[in-house]
Parts: C-alpha cells; structure tokens; sequence
C-alpha cells in the first residue's frame, strides 16, 4: 500500500468515525424534541409544537445530509483499497513474469 494512499485510507476512517459519532449525538437530540409533551394541544401550544417539529425536520436534514457524508468517505476509502488490490496485483504479476523470463534465460 502506498504512503499516499495509506494517508488518504486513514483520512477517511478519521472522517466516516467522527461523522458517525456527530450522528449518534444528533439522534440523540432528536429523540430527545420527539418525546416532548403530548399534551400540547392549545392555540399558543400549537405554535410551539409546530417550532419542534421544524426543528426536528431540520435536524432530520442535517442527520441525512451526515449520513450521505458517512457513505461518501466509506466509498472513497472502497475506492483506495480497491486501487491497492489492483497495485498488488499488477506487481505480483510483474514480479512472476520477471521471474519467468530470468528462468528462460537461464534455461537458454
């Protein structure tokens, strides 16, 4: 594996990590805007009712939008371990037909 692409494989299990646990917190929040009273059926309670369920829409938002975060560092960091299989691979390959030819000649 390359340094550079160790880096960038590091990178982006530091950000998919702190990115999960700013979700935690945030569904902790909105459990918490969630479970409010009940009871809240009045002319100015409904106004208040009303400001939590935006806040909890927006809060919903931005948990998305963290997920969407999440998914995308989870494919870049796919993308990186994929390219060092195939680095691996190409090198192995070239390293077995060196091999290969050095025995031919050898053999010649």
């Amino acid at each position: 594996m390359s340094d550079s692409t160790r880096t960038g494989t590091n990178e982006s299990i530091t950000a998919a990590s702190e990115q999960l646990d700013d979700f935690g917190e945030d569904i902790s929040k909105l459990k918490e805007m969630l479970n409010g009273d009940s009871s809240l059926l009045g002319g100015d309670d409904i106004a208040e009712l009303w400001k939590q369920l935006n806040g909890a829409d927006s809060m919903a938002l931005e948990v998305e939008s963290k997920l969407d975060n999440v998914l995308s560092n989870l494919d870049n960091l796919l993308e990186a371990l994929d390219s060092d299989s195939e680095e691996i691979n190409a090198h192995e390959t070239t390293k077995a037909s060196s091999e290969n030819n050095k025995d031919e000649e050898t053999s010649n």
